[in-house]
């Protein structure tokens, strides 16, 4: 894993112009337009920003398709002017909605375990077991493999994102 900048000394107006030129923008992985599907599948950059406000925005990893990208980490960065220059606060992360959606999901999987309990306890396998053990598998399985594949697809485009931010101060550059 790797740290992305944290100032660059450009204004937040010239970052933020700068991203929205050279990545593929998008205002949600999980319901995009038909014209951002196509811009999608057409884009050959390795990552996607989503701008959430003027100043708060994520990057992540474009992959071959975008729903595979919704289980995958993004950087979410927050811009702060500071001197002439920009400070961006960065925190790797799910998506919020898809943690949203994960959250939602563990809860019902939950509640879903609780009504097949007292009959677990009297001997008896409830119909429904299986179902909620495929269910259960798949709602750990799909942010996991997201996480390795899509943080890796990440890792891999820091180059790209290092050299779009241009004059940066890079701490501990590992890649």
């Amino acid at each position: 894993m790797w740290t992305p900048p944290s100032r660059i000394e450009a204004p937040p107006e010239e970052l933020r112009s700068r991203l929205s030129s050279q990545i593929l923008g998008i205002h949600s992985v999980w319901f995009p337009t038909r014209r951002e599907l196509k811009q999608w599948s057409a884009a050959s950059g390795p990552l996607y920003l989503r701008w959430s406000s003027a100043d708060r925005f994520e990057v992540g990893p474009r992959l071959g398709s975008m729903w595979a990208s919704c289980f995958s980490p993004v950087l979410a960065g927050e811009i702060t002017e500071s001197d002439g220059a920009t400070e961006i606060s960065w925190v790797r992360r799910f998506p919020r909605f898809t943690t949203a959606l994960l959250g939602g999901w563990a809860v019902v999987l939950l509640i879903w375990a609780a009504t097949m309990l007292p009959p677990l306890l009297d001997g008896t396998v409830p119909s429904g077991l299986p179902w909620w053990l495929l269910l259960a598998a798949s709602a750990v399985a799909a942010p996991a493999v997201g996480g390795s594949m899509g943080g890796q697809a990440l890792d891999d485009a820091a180059p790209q994102l290092i050299t779009l931010l241009g004059d940066a101060d890079v701490p501990d550059e590992d890649w």
